[in-house]
């Protein structure tokens, strides 16, 4: 009895082992430059940030300096999801202004609602119609001639005038 529950076990793991390994090809067969991931703890900066040698603010760096001259760049988090770095100003003012109703949730934060209800409600950690909403509000506040009449006040407060 126990063989054939080891069997079924080893069977599990192998096919887990072989779905995650195909995510690891995703940029590859986009023709995107990648920081190769590795069962089961994804790219490099993945395993430093799990063994505790890479600060989580510090986790993409080390693939955006490993190539200097791609505009794009993929590398992976445990278990295989794709993460993409956007080095590029001209994609990333596309995709952040232009195209951005084609990128509007983010990863959402897991995160308890009942001890993190302030951080929930920021604007980054939004998703969904929600989101829209609070952007259509903030938006306006955030245009060229609101933000340089803020320029003078910034620099009184800040010490520069």
């Amino acid at each position: 009895m126990w063989q054939i529950l080891l069997a079924i076990l080893l069977l599990l793991l192998t096919w887990l082992y072989f779905r995650v390994q195909k995510k690891f090809n995703y940029f590859a067969s986009k023709g995107i430059a990648q920081d190769p991931g590795y069962f089961p703890f994804g790219s490099n900066s993945s395993w430093g940030l799990i063994s505790g040698k890479l600060a989580n603010s510090k986790l993409t760096d080390e693939t955006y300096k490993k190539f200097p001259n791609e505009k794009i760049v993929g590398w992976y988090r445990p278990l295989g999801v794709p993460t993409l770095i956007v080095k590029d100003m001209n994609i990333a003012k596309a995709i952040l202004i232009q195209d951005f109703d084609h990128f509007v949730d983010r990863r959402p934060f897991l995160l308890s609602k009942k001890a993190n209800r302030h951080f929930l409600e920021m604007l980054v950690a939004m998703t969904g119609e929600k989101w829209k909403k609070m952007r259509a509000i903030l938006s306006p506040m955030f245009s060229s001639g609101k933000l340089r009449s803020m320029v003078p006040v910034m620099n009184q407060v800040s010490g520069l005038v």
